[in-house]
């Protein structure tokens, strides 16, 4: 960003991208971030990302995803 003579972006990112635009948010250097699936986005042991599956589920197929 700083060789492009970039300030504050706008960044989105897909797993390795999402995390990537974490790490700069953490410098400080977004104006926003949307991460989609971002690697790393889960800490051990949490099981939430089963909530995200399940709503996705639903948005792509209406109705309520098995459990």
């Amino acid at each position: 960003m700083d060789a492009a003579g970039l300030g504050l972006a706008h960044l989105v990112g897909n797993s390795l991208g999402g995390y990537v635009a974490f790490q700069l948010a953490a410098r400080g250097r977004p104006a926003s971030v949307v991460a989609f699936a971002p690697a790393g986005g889960w800490a051990p042991g949490d099981m939430s990302y089963e909530d995200v599956l399940r709503a996705q589920y639903r948005q792509l197929h209406g109705g309520c995803a098995a459990d």
